[in-house]
């Protein structure tokens, strides 16, 4: 997870692939110096090829800049869960659970599954792009987990720039209002994609244009959403 924001209020951060698609030296230079320019709280790491990251120099970079960060994970090609459960398994030491996953598509399900698993370290993460297409709305599949929901990714129905296309992000935030939510906010734009999730996302085309745009207006666009709210100061 994530450290606390800086004005104590939910962290507020953005997904790596909105500046570079390669966790190399130089695309982690590219996320993290990005991330501290927009005034973030944290980036999320995808861990693709997490045995060629240079996490010292990761780390490095994080603490010079004051940044935390989450990590996330998309499951390659050859291990897609509804193909190969096995091979997915032995990918994943972690439950890690995303677009690929038939086990679980609603709030309502995640919800059931975290009363079977009753552990206090365990919560929800949400999607606005995934809820857009499985949820009857956003308002009340937010509503219903309340304190169980932990972590959001804040994405567009095309996955572009927020504010642009479909997402009804007035009932987003009224429902984070609502719950008095305290996790993680992370905005998830691909401008920059890795070649391993390319299937996953099915991103075939430009759904950015200009990344600078991207970071300027569509993070803009969602603090300015999330004060109106009261969800940030």
């Amino acid at each position: 997870m994530t450290s606390l924001s800086r004005n104590g209020g939910p962290a507020f951060g953005a997904h790596a692939f909105i500046w570079a698609g390669e966790w190399t030296r130089e695309g982690a230079g590219r996320v993290i110096s990005g991330a501290a320019e927009a005034g973030l709280d944290f980036v999320e790491i995808p861990l693709l090829d997490h045995g060629s990251m240079d996490l010292e120099h990761t780390r490095a970079l994080l603490d010079h800049h004051g940044l935390g960060c989450s990590c996330s994970l998309g499951l390659p090609r050859e291990f897609h869960l509804p193909f190969n459960p096995e091979g997915a398994g032995r990918f994943l030491d972690e439950a890690v659970n995303r677009y690929e996953t038939y086990l679980l598509n609603l709030a309502s399900q995640a919800g059931e599954l975290l009363d079977r698993i009753d552990e206090p370290n365990v919560f929800v993460h949400l999607d606005t792009y995934h809820m857009n297409i499985e949820e009857k709305g956003f308002y009340e599949p937010i509503v219903s987990l309340g304190s169980r929901l932990g972590y959001v990714h804040l994405s567009e129905s095309d996955r572009g720039t927020p504010g642009t296309a479909n997402v009804h992000w007035d009932e987003v935030f009224r429902g984070l209002e609502d719950i008095d939510y305290g996790g993680a906010l992370a905005m998830e734009s691909f401008a920059a994609v890795n070649e391993a999730i390319v299937g996953a996302t099915a991103l075939w085309r430009d759904v950015v244009g200009d990344p600078d745009a991207l970071v300027r207006d569509g993070l803009a666009f969602l603090r300015s959403r999330a004060r109106e709210h009261g969800v940030l100061l």
